[in-house]
């Protein structure tokens, strides 16, 4: 039950900062000419979400299990 809401969570997470990458993007793309205030509403959104999304692969890279490297000792197989 938990490991759902915490999916749910991620989810809504990623699905944030798909839409402010849109929206920076038609800011830039469409030649919009954004007031300062609006630069800085976008980028202090688009901080939060990268920040949002790091903790995100962060936690789903703790439990990827390690991974075992060949030993270079070992004699290659083709």
């Amino acid at each position: 039950m938990l490991s759902r809401l915490a999916d749910r969570v991620e989810a809504e997470q990623i699905e944030t900062a798909a839409v402010l990458r849109d929206l920076a993007l038609s800011m830039v793309v469409d030649h919009v000419d954004p007031t300062p205030q609006e630069l800085l509403f976008i980028t202090r959104r688009l901080c939060e979400a990268v920040t949002d999304l790091l903790k995100i692969a962060e936690s789903r890279a703790a439990r990827i299990p390690p991974y075992d490297e060949p030993d270079d000792r070992s004699p290659a197989v083709e």
